[in-house]
């Protein structure tokens, strides 16, 4: 069944198999030698390939389908696993990813953990409201306070005790400039009451901040609004002024 010669120095090749491993489909060329059967490819390397390779990638492209390499990782990766399992997975690698540094590609690396974490829609509410949590933790590093708050509220939603997810929308509120809203936050994670002793002096600290905060905005804004009712009440006083004047005087302004 094989067509074999032998080369000096080397064992004995065997070519063009008559019966292909299982799953061959047939076109592909195979070899034997001391170690067993293995499949010829002697293709060289295309740029293309090496780009596409999951080795040398820099993002992860989000439709996998023509990727063959990343087809067969995702199938062991997930092959056996629970969404539960998966989506915890997921958010230990962001967990390692936040912990590792601060860079922009520990912080992108994170993101995309937690994100896949939440795509696995497994029916923890807890874990999904932690990798909502998470996820905001890693916008706020990024600056990027609204997509924060938002997460947070879904961890909320999820979860109304994670007090982290209440900690969070405080801090990204404060720094859009929400005080009343970053009041109520840090409320919230006071009235979890799961906070350590640690995080609950750091919480109560915020909190006086905020209030503090809060109560000169409030003075400022009386202020803008008395005088600008100041300004409105001497508009009217001078506009009625001109007006008898010009009654007075039986003067009638055109249209």
């Amino acid at each position: 069944p094989f067509r074999s010669c032998r080369v000096p120095g080397l064992a004995v090749i065997a070519l063009c198999m008559a019966a292909p491993p299982d799953g061959d489909d047939g076109n592909a060329r195979w070899g034997e030698d001391e170690f067993g059967p293995y499949r010829i490819d002697d293709r060289v390397w295309s740029m293309n390939e090496i780009r596409d390779h999951p080795m040398f990638m820099e993002d992860v492209p989000s439709d996998i389908s023509d990727n063959p390499h990343l087809l067969a990782l995702q199938s062991i990766l997930y092959d056996g696993n629970t969404d539960e399992e998966m989506a915890e997975h997921f958010r230990s690698l962001g967990n390692e990813a936040f912990r590792s540094s601060k860079n922009k590609v520990a912080s992108q690396n994170a993101l995309m953990a937690y994100t896949k974490g939440l795509e696995m829609e497994c029916k923890d509410q807890a874990l999904n409201s932690q990798l909502h949590s998470n996820r905001a933790a890693v916008s706020i590093r990024l600056g990027e306070f609204d997509k924060a708050v938002d997460d947070c509220r879904r961890a909320i939603k999820l979860d109304p005790t994670n007090t982290k997810a209440f900690f969070r929308a405080a801090q990204a509120s404060e720094s859009l400039g929400l005080t009343a809203q970053a009041l109520k936050f840090c409320n919230g994670a006071l009235e979890t009451k799961l906070a350590d002793a640690d995080s609950v002096a750091k919480l109560k600290k915020m909190r006086t901040g905020l209030e503090k905060r809060l109560a000169r905005e409030e003075d400022d804004h009386r202020l803008q609004k008395a005088k600008g009712d100041a300004a409105t009440a001497t508009y009217r006083q001078s506009t009625s002024a001109v007006q008898a004047v010009l009654e007075e005087r039986e003067v009638e302004l055109g249209p």
